[in-house]
């Protein structure tokens, strides 16, 4: 067993008058890589964000290293890595195996970078019948708004045309890019009408 070495077979020949001659045979074994499989192939994670790798097979040495970012421990068959950059990184491991053989292979790694904090804003207090208009920061790549009166939109800035009572409330927005995410709210009064008697 193993990856390389070197095999001698003798052979020895005997007649009947017991004369005899021998001859060998020098057999040179090139050593082969071992598979190895890391696995996730790719990942996709937040600037700061952190993904488990494992690697196949068991039982042996392993040596991660990557282009950007950091591991909880570089020699385990699972170690824990952390982004600290944006970017695309390459996360490559190397394996001695218990029998000597060698193998290595590698993975990659996205990092998104989330464009700040998010904050959600209106014009708030409209009156009744006015426009309310919705905000959120700039930079992120989709917007998802949900609030009272069963109100949802996909825009980053979406308006109601005709405030009504039923749009006071707390107004909710999601925004992401990449696998970045970030959660804001802001919340709506209504005024109503004012009524004048002379």
């Amino acid at each position: 067993n193993g990856c390389g070495g070197i095999v001698t077979r003798t052979w020895t020949a005997t007649d009947n008058c017991g004369n005899f001659t021998t001859a060998a045979q020098v057999i040179t074994i090139e050593g082969g890589d071992i598979d190895v499989i890391i696995s996730p192939e790719a990942a996709e994670i937040c600037s700061g964000g952190m993904v488990q790798f494992s690697a196949q097979p068991t039982g042996a040495t392993y040596n991660w290293t990557a282009t950007s970012g950091t591991f909880d421990d570089n020699t385990l068959r699972t170690p824990t890595y952390t982004a600290t950059e944006a970017g695309n990184h390459t996360i490559t491991l190397a394996v001695i195996a218990a029998n000597g053989c060698t193998g290595s292979s590698s993975a990659s790694v996205t990092v998104f970078e989330a464009p700040g904090l998010l904050e959600a804003n209106s014009n708030s207090p409209p009156c009744v019948a006015v426009p309310l208009q919705l905000t959120a920061s700039d930079g992120w790549d989709t917007y998802s708004w949900t609030g009272p009166n069963n109100f949802t939109s996909d825009e980053q800035n979406p308006t109601i045309n005709a405030a009504t009572v039923a749009a006071a409330g707390e107004y909710i927005v999601t925004a992401s890019v990449g696998t970045c995410t970030a959660t804001a709210t802001t919340t709506v009064i209504v005024s109503e009408e004012l009524t004048v008697n002379f």
